[in-house]
């Protein structure tokens, strides 16, 4: 069985979320979100106190389920999310950090760190 788990909620997820509140379904096109999109202070941007909560209510689901491998990409979010995902796992499955696990590079939100700054 392949189970599949987005991030949790980043600080980039909670600016377009309010640019999509705000600009409506153009909140792409518009100059404010675009400005945002590209600002270095969202480089391999973390999750937020939400992602976090997130997180533990997928803990709980998980640890149901029998886990032999967790593949992650090297992006801080991915990392974070695995982190508190799997931590104390009866399975205790092996984690395998995987580098073409990378976004589609469309903002500064899609740039990761150096892997022993990610977490």
């Amino acid at each position: 069985m392949l189970y599949l788990i987005r991030h949790a909620e980043s600080k980039f997820n909670v600016v377009a979320k309010n640019m999509e509140q705000k600009y409506g379904a153009g909140y792409l096109d518009a100059e404010e979100y675009t400005a945002e999109k590209f600002d270095r202070k969202y480089l391999d941007v973390e999750i937020t106190e939400e992602g976090e909560g997130q997180c533990l209510l997928a803990r709980e689901k998980m640890r149901e389920i029998e886990v032999d491998v967790v593949l992650v990409s090297p992006m801080r979010r991915a990392l974070h999310t695995c982190a508190i995902v799997f931590e104390g796992h009866p399975s205790k499955a092996e984690i395998i950090v995987e580098p073409c696990f990378r976004e589609i590079m469309e903002s500064s939100n899609d740039i990761g760190s150096k892997i022993h700054e990610s977490m």
